[in-house]
Protein backbone atom coordinates (compact mmCIF):
# COMPACT_ATOMS: atom_id res chain seq x y z
CA UNK A 1 0.00 0.00 0.00
CA UNK A 2 1.53 3.33 -0.61
CA UNK A 3 0.97 6.16 1.93
CA UNK A 4 -2.15 7.77 -0.33
CA UNK A 5 -3.58 4.36 0.54
CA UNK A 6 -3.58 4.39 3.45
CA UNK A 7 -4.39 7.76 4.81
CA UNK A 8 -6.91 10.14 3.81
CA UNK A 9 -8.06 13.23 5.04
CA UNK A 10 -11.50 12.08 6.12
CA UNK A 11 -9.42 9.48 8.08
CA UNK A 12 -8.08 5.85 7.24
CA UNK A 13 -8.48 4.69 3.98
CA UNK A 14 -7.39 0.78 3.04
CA UNK A 15 -7.38 -0.40 -0.24
CA UNK A 16 -7.37 -4.50 -0.47
CA UNK A 17 -7.70 -6.00 -3.67
CA UNK A 18 -10.71 -4.33 -5.66
CA UNK A 19 -12.27 -3.13 -2.51
CA UNK A 20 -11.89 0.46 -0.71
CA UNK A 21 -13.09 1.63 2.31
CA UNK A 22 -12.80 4.23 4.72
CA UNK A 23 -12.26 3.31 8.34
CA UNK A 24 -12.80 6.14 10.93
CA UNK A 25 -10.31 6.33 14.12
CA UNK A 26 -12.41 5.63 17.18
CA UNK A 27 -9.75 7.56 19.27
CA UNK A 28 -9.21 11.56 19.41
CA UNK A 29 -6.55 13.27 18.09
CA UNK A 30 -4.81 13.48 14.36
CA UNK A 31 -1.96 11.44 15.66
CA UNK A 32 -4.22 8.28 16.07
CA UNK A 33 -4.33 8.11 11.98
CA UNK A 34 -0.55 7.52 12.08
CA UNK A 35 -1.38 4.64 14.66
CA UNK A 36 -3.54 3.29 12.73
CA UNK A 37 -1.61 3.46 9.84
CA UNK A 38 0.59 1.63 11.57
CA UNK A 39 -1.38 -0.85 12.93
CA UNK A 40 -2.69 -1.88 9.45
CA UNK A 41 0.90 -1.84 7.74
CA UNK A 42 1.29 -4.32 10.34
CA UNK A 43 -1.65 -6.33 9.39
CA UNK A 44 -0.48 -5.93 5.60
CA UNK A 45 2.95 -7.90 7.10
CA UNK A 46 1.29 -10.09 8.86
CA UNK A 47 -1.33 -11.46 5.63
CA UNK A 48 1.93 -11.31 3.23
CA UNK A 49 3.66 -13.93 5.88
CA UNK A 50 0.35 -16.18 5.93
CA UNK A 51 -2.54 -15.18 8.87
CA UNK A 52 -5.59 -15.00 7.74
CA UNK A 53 -6.82 -11.65 8.64
CA UNK A 54 -10.01 -10.69 6.60
CA UNK A 55 -11.19 -6.93 5.87
CA UNK A 56 -14.36 -7.83 8.63
CA UNK A 57 -12.16 -8.83 11.29
CA UNK A 58 -9.65 -5.31 10.43
CA UNK A 59 -12.90 -3.29 10.40
CA UNK A 60 -14.05 -5.24 13.87
CA UNK A 61 -10.62 -4.57 15.81
CA UNK A 62 -11.20 -0.72 14.61
CA UNK A 63 -14.38 -0.37 15.60
CA UNK A 64 -13.83 -1.58 19.18
CA UNK A 65 -10.63 0.11 19.59
CA UNK A 66 -11.24 1.76 23.20
CA UNK A 67 -8.09 3.15 24.92
CA UNK A 68 -9.01 4.81 28.60
CA UNK A 69 -7.41 7.72 29.85
CA UNK A 70 -6.24 8.90 26.12
CA UNK A 71 -8.07 12.17 25.93
CA UNK A 72 -11.41 10.32 27.32
CA UNK A 73 -13.82 13.07 27.22
CA UNK A 74 -16.79 12.86 29.78
CA UNK A 75 -19.13 15.15 29.31
CA UNK A 76 -21.05 17.02 32.46
CA UNK A 77 -20.77 20.64 34.07
CA UNK A 78 -17.77 21.16 33.85
CA UNK A 79 -16.72 18.62 31.00
CA UNK A 80 -13.54 16.38 32.22
CA UNK A 81 -10.91 15.06 29.71
CA UNK A 82 -8.75 12.32 31.21
CA UNK A 83 -5.34 11.82 29.56
CA UNK A 84 -2.54 9.82 30.87
CA UNK A 85 0.23 11.38 28.53
CA UNK A 86 3.49 10.49 30.19
CA UNK A 87 6.12 12.37 28.08
CA UNK A 88 6.57 15.57 26.20
CA UNK A 89 5.23 13.96 23.30
CA UNK A 90 2.09 13.10 24.59
CA UNK A 91 1.99 16.66 26.10
CA UNK A 92 2.21 17.59 22.76
CA UNK A 93 -0.37 15.21 21.41
CA UNK A 94 -2.85 16.38 24.45
CA UNK A 95 -2.30 19.85 23.09
CA UNK A 96 -2.82 19.46 19.56
CA UNK A 97 -6.34 17.08 20.41
CA UNK A 98 -7.48 20.22 22.80
CA UNK A 99 -7.52 22.66 20.31
CA UNK A 100 -8.66 20.69 17.37
CA UNK A 101 -11.46 19.73 19.85
CA UNK A 102 -11.76 23.20 21.93
CA UNK A 103 -9.97 25.53 20.00
CA UNK A 104 -8.81 28.47 21.95
CA UNK A 105 -11.30 27.63 25.62
CA UNK A 106 -8.42 26.67 28.51
CA UNK A 107 -8.01 24.18 31.20
CA UNK A 108 -7.65 23.28 34.65
CA UNK A 109 -5.14 20.70 34.52
CA UNK A 110 -4.40 17.97 37.16
CA UNK A 111 -0.79 17.34 36.72
CA UNK A 112 2.29 15.24 38.25
CA UNK A 113 4.62 13.11 36.50
CA UNK A 114 7.16 10.42 37.60
CA UNK A 115 10.91 11.99 38.09
CA UNK A 116 12.14 10.00 35.26
CA UNK A 117 9.94 12.21 32.77
CA UNK A 118 10.78 15.85 31.36
CA UNK A 119 8.33 16.89 33.45
CA UNK A 120 9.65 21.07 32.52
CA UNK A 121 9.48 20.23 29.18
CA UNK A 122 5.62 18.63 29.91
CA UNK A 123 4.64 21.63 31.51
CA UNK A 124 5.97 23.80 29.58
CA UNK A 125 3.84 22.49 26.52
CA UNK A 126 0.95 21.86 28.41
CA UNK A 127 0.21 25.58 29.70
CA UNK A 128 -0.50 26.49 26.43
CA UNK A 129 -3.91 24.65 26.88
CA UNK A 130 -4.03 25.62 30.86
CA UNK A 131 -5.44 28.56 33.16
CA UNK A 132 -5.13 26.82 36.28
CA UNK A 133 -2.80 24.08 37.66
CA UNK A 134 -3.98 21.35 40.39
CA UNK A 135 -1.01 19.51 41.29
CA UNK A 136 -0.96 16.19 43.61
CA UNK A 137 0.63 13.28 44.14
CA UNK A 138 0.47 9.97 42.25
CA UNK A 139 -0.95 6.81 44.24
CA UNK A 140 1.76 4.28 44.61
CA UNK A 141 3.90 5.87 42.66
CA UNK A 142 7.34 8.72 43.16
CA UNK A 143 6.31 11.99 41.49
CA UNK A 144 7.58 15.63 41.33
CA UNK A 145 7.57 17.50 44.52
CA UNK A 146 4.63 20.03 44.82
CA UNK A 147 7.38 22.90 45.12
CA UNK A 148 8.62 22.08 41.93
CA UNK A 149 5.71 21.90 40.00
CA UNK A 150 4.76 25.36 41.48
CA UNK A 151 7.79 26.74 40.51
CA UNK A 152 7.52 25.61 36.60
CA UNK A 153 3.67 27.28 37.05
CA UNK A 154 5.06 30.57 37.98
CA UNK A 155 7.84 30.66 35.34
CA UNK A 156 4.73 30.81 33.08
CA UNK A 157 2.88 33.06 35.36
CA UNK A 158 0.21 30.15 35.92
CA UNK A 159 -1.68 29.72 39.00
CA UNK A 160 -1.57 26.80 40.73
CA UNK A 161 -3.22 24.84 43.73
CA UNK A 162 -2.53 21.56 45.37
CA UNK A 163 -4.48 18.56 46.61
CA UNK A 164 -3.90 15.86 48.35
CA UNK A 165 -5.23 13.02 45.75
CA UNK A 166 -6.24 13.06 42.13
CA UNK A 167 -10.15 12.31 43.32
CA UNK A 168 -9.88 15.76 45.34
CA UNK A 169 -8.57 17.66 42.44
CA UNK A 170 -11.62 16.12 41.07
Amino acid sequence: WTASELLSAQGFLHTMPSKQRTLRVPLAGGHQLTNLATAIASVAVMVTAGFSISYHDITAGVASTRWPARFQVTEGDPTVVYDAGHNADGASAIVATWRQEFGRKRCVSVFNTRPDKNHAEMLSKLSGITSTWVFCPMPASPCISRDDLFALAKKHNQTATSCDTPGAAM
